[in-house]
């Protein structure tokens, strides 16, 4: 499938065969009329655009996504979508916006969706690491963490240790923030994921190679 492929080549660092599957996908979908499909494929290309350092690209494929799954009354679908976005505004620095979309995605979380419980645990941390609250964002972390444990979603995995990992290093607690980054690393790696594996030892002021 074109959007699982154009994952893949964006973990590789490959943006432009990434962005020009997306949008063959994308035309396929609109041709068709197949909106929950295009929908479903801001999902992959909104990360795609975040991972290439094009948060506004990625919110613009968000906010589309968004805006059909919310007419649709996709609510299982919406929640996922609103916690890409409200990230997504996260990063830009639009707190206020941030929260509107992840109060929504909160109100759809499934208790049996573990994706839903670490997305939400995990932008929670970033609202309370935003707020000064370390304390707070350190235990929303380890429940990201804690829950993408539970599933087999190793990138997923990866990255709540990545914000776990920078909470602890923002407490003074350098030790521990190595130790936690480096988790993340194994788990990138066992996915190919090199793009995420560079930006994670660049962020430690790790040695690139092994």
């Amino acid at each position: 499938m074109a959007s699982s492929w154009a994952g893949v080549e964006a973990m590789l660092g490959n943006f432009d065969t990434a962005r020009a599957l997306v949008a063959g996908a994308a035309g396929i979908y609109d041709e068709l009329g197949h909106r929950l499909f295009r929908a479903g494929l801001t999902q992959v290309a909104g990360p795609i655009e975040l991972l290439a350092g094009r948060p506004d690209a990625a919110e613009q494929e968000l906010r589309y996504g968004f805006g059909i799954l919310a007419e649709s009354g996709e609510s299982a679908l919406l929640s996922y979508s609103g916690f890409l976005l409200a990230d997504t505004l996260l990063a830009q620095g639009h707190l206020d916006e941030a929260r509107r979309f992840a109060q929504i995605a909160g109100e759809g979380v499934s208790e049996e969706d573990e994706t839903d419980h670490v997305l939400a645990h995990a932008v929670a941390a970033k609202f309370d690491m935003h707020d000064g609250d370390l304390t707070a964002a350190e235990a929303h972390a380890r429940e990201a963490v804690a829950a993408a444990a539970r599933t087999d979603a190793l990138v997923m995995h990866a990255d709540a240790l990545v914000i776990l990992a920078g909470l602890l290093e923002r407490s003074g607690r350098q030790e521990e923030s190595r130790e936690v980054f480096a988790q993340a690393v194994r788990l990138y790696e066992l996915k190919g994921y090199a793009v995420a594996v560079q930006q994670t030892r660049s962020a430690v002021g790790a040695p690139t190679g092994h």
